[in-house]
């Protein structure tokens, strides 16, 4: 993973993702914190979970070709490795031990979502 990314740097306040955008690429947070939020219905945004050094952000969207569900916020400066999806999908694709982690987080995840505010964004 880290030999096919680049290094990308984001100002405190700068939108990294926004809902509904197509997904081109995944990040891996190296340093910083991010914010992700949805809309609701109403307009309302709603806070979804602050993520931080470690967490890959954007990898739903790209895996399954959909609009990106929420937008991602630098809280503070943030600084990650960037790999495009292409790259991304045929890393999953030879690995087979990072494909499964892979699907063991989003499994981990769809469980944590199904008990919090992700319902009620549009």
């Amino acid at each position: 993973f880290r030999s096919q990314a680049g290094v990308r740097r984001f100002r405190a306040g700068a939108t990294l993702m926004h809902e509904g955008q197509r997904g081109e690429e995944v990040l891996l947070l190296l340093e910083g914190r991010v914010k992700v939020t949805c809309m609701a219905a109403e307009g309302k945004e709603i806070v979804l979970q602050f993520c931080g050094p470690g967490d890959l952000i954007g990898e739903l969207s790209v895996v399954d070709d959909s609009p990106r569900s929420s937008t991602i916020e630098a809280f503070e400066p943030v600084k990650a490795l960037a790999l495009s999806g292409t790259d991304f999908r045929a890393f999953l694709a030879s690995r087979p031990d990072a494909f499964i982690a892979f699907i063991a987080g989003c499994t981990c995840r769809a469980i944590h979502d199904g008990t919090s505010s992700t319902a009620e964004c549009g």
